[in-house]
């Protein structure tokens, strides 16, 4: 790592689910690929949670961006639910504990809203990649990069 680097360069938006109240219901950011980075971070952001809501993450995976994804089980740790407002989650994985617990290459972090409904969103961001800068490799919508 070069200390000069900005960490927008040590960083990528690799996928994410816009903020939106939502009713019940699953929701999943799109499939990233592991094979670009080497470690994956996770932020679940809450805004209102109303009617006794609560918010549960995990991940999936799939052996194709599009195709069939399923829980992937294993990990040391699950996330803990959100039941309040303003709260968040950092959930961080490394791409290798995910091969040990049999994922696939693709990965997609799911929210499962139940009991009422939740305004939230999540974004992933990834690390270490396999090819610098990691900005180059921004798979959501980032309008600007400022670097001060």
């Amino acid at each position: 790592m070069n200390v000069n680097q900005a960490i927008a360069e040590m960083l990528s938006l690799a996928g994410s689910i816009e903020p939106a109240s939502q009713a019940a219901g699953t929701y999943a950011t799109g499939p990233i690929d592991t094979m670009i980075h080497r470690r994956l971070l996770f932020v679940v952001s809450a805004g209102v949670v109303a009617g006794g809501a609560s918010l549960a993450f995990s991940l999936t995976s799939g052996a194709t961006a599009g195709g069939v994804f399923a829980p992937v089980v294993g990990l040391a740790a699950p996330a803990p639910p959100i039941t309040v407002a303003g709260n968040k989650v950092l959930f961080e994985v490394r791409v290798e504990a995910l091969l040990n617990a049999g994922a696939g290459r693709y990965v997609k972090g799911q929210v499962v809203v139940a009991g009422g409904t939740a305004a939230f969103a999540v974004e992933c961001y990834g690390a270490i990649d396999r090819y610098m800068p990691a900005s180059d490799y921004n798979m959501g919508a980032v309008q600007a990069v400022v670097l001060n």
